[in-house]
């Protein structure tokens, strides 16, 4: 039987990926443009495990059951992954950093990947939680008020620990995508004086 819990240094692995949205002990989230290319190459011939091993995501760590299931609900709703382009460019609600305009070592590699989503303007999908697409254990979005409210402790990828409750997520999802739009407006700014 599979292990469905990672572990804290797991979490801030999976949570340092650029491929990662969101990484918790019990599921992991990842960006648009990782399923859409994922799935192209998949559809193309390339096995499901070799792609995520060369994302980082190794199958010792994340299990190929759940390698698995993700191909079958991306083949699922193939055709909305496949011709989504849409520029949404927020950030992990679990990557929590402060306004400053400086990035932590854990934020790092994905602030990276949000220059270069914004280039390609095929940004990660990380804003709304409902939408998400949640991989491992059983889907806290569809659990109970009650459940919600409970609001289950998780250590997000740089170590600090937050909540499952919805409200605490958003809040960190607009931080993040505020953050983001300052670094890139700074970085175009940068540009234009250039």
């Amino acid at each position: 039987m599979g292990r469905t819990v990672f572990t804290a240094e797991e979490v801030r692995y999976l949570g340092s990926l650029p491929v990662v949205a969101n990484a918790t002990t019990a599921r992991i989230t990842y960006t648009r443009a990782f399923k859409r290319d994922c799935l192209r190459r998949y559809l193309d011939g390339e096995k499901p495990v070799d792609l995520f091993r060369e994302a980082g995501l190794k199958p010792e760590i994340i299990g190929r059951k759940r390698i698995e299931r993700c191909l079958a609900r991306w083949k699922a709703e193939r055709d909305v992954i496949l011709n989504d382009s849409t520029g949404d460019a927020t950030i992990s609600a679990d990557a929590v950093s402060a306004l400053s305009g400086t990035t932590s070592a854990a934020t790092r590699p994905f602030a990276s990947s949000v220059s270069a989503s914004f280039a390609s303007s095929t940004a990660p999908d990380r804003l709304t939680v409902s939408s998400a697409e949640s991989y491992a254990a059983p889907d806290v979005s569809a659990a109970s008020p009650a459940a919600t409210a409970s609001a289950t402790s998780y250590i997000s990828g740089n170590g600090l620990v937050g909540t499952d409750d919805v409200r605490d997520r958003i809040i960190v999802q607009q931080t993040h995508y505020i953050d983001a739009l300052e670094r890139e407006i700074a970085d175009l700014r940068r540009r234009l004086q250039e």
